[in-house]
């Protein structure tokens, strides 16, 4: 082969496998058997150079790798503040903070004796009881006990009930009261206004008076 030839082989690999099966076949000697094929296939034989590149053209590209996103939470501030307490909203419940209840204070004197049973914590639009139950514990009939509720605490509900009806403002008059007799004094409170509502209760005999302080708070 000839250095033209051999340049052109250089040049052209499918012509340069030719050539080298051409020239493997004539260089046998008779009788032998091979694959010319296989020797042709040889690594290191332009045939097998020609068959990896062949096999390296027909393979699909690799896709490249996605990129490395770093994960995070990117929170308003509003969100930082709203966040924190609706979930706490399921734990105060458990707890029972959003419960109603109920508080009962007592207070002596000379001639009264006064229990006041009061709401500490309802929810809005609910219905609660405020009693007030006095007893006279002197030796003489009193004539006439004022109960008195705080105009300032009743306005906070809406639709108020007393039992007795009051003559005055939240004044409810209990007549005739004899020794060791009970009055009872009772109301409904419709909640309306959200928040804590404080006031008094007064409880006033001739001579002789006593008052109660009572507090309501009203949640959604």
């Amino acid at each position: 082969m000839d250095a033209s030839s051999l340049e052109s082989a250089r040049l052209d690999p499918t012509s340069l496998a030719q050539r080298s099966v051409t020239i493997s076949s004539r260089r046998a000697p008779p009788g032998t058997r091979h694959a010319p094929s296989t020797a042709a296939a040889t690594i290191g034989t332009p045939l097998a150079c020609l068959s990896r590149v062949i096999s390296h053209h027909d393979q699909a590209p690799r896709p490249a790798d996605p990129p490395t996103v770093e994960r995070r939470v990117v929170l308003t501030a509003k969100q930082r503040i709203g966040v924190p307490l609706i979930a706490a909203v399921p734990l105060l419940a458990l707890l029972g903070l959003f419960g109603e209840s109920s508080n009962t204070a007592s207070v002596r004197s000379a001639s009264l004796e006064v229990r006041a049973s009061y709401p500490t914590r309802f929810r809005y639009r609910q219905i609660q009881a405020l009693r007030v139950d006095v007893r006279n514990i002197s030796r003489v009939t009193l004539d006439t006990v004022m109960v008195s509720v705080d105009t300032a605490y009743v306005s906070r509900f809406s639709s108020v009930r007393f039992d007795p009806p009051p003559t005055a403002a939240y004044v409810v008059p209990l007549t005739h009261l004899r020794p060791g007799e009970h009055g009872l004094v009772s109301a409904e409170l419709w909640g309306e206004q959200y928040g804590r509502h404080r006031g008094r209760i007064t409880v006033t005999a001739p001579g002789d008076s006593v008052a109660i302080s009572i507090s309501t708070f009203v949640f959604p």
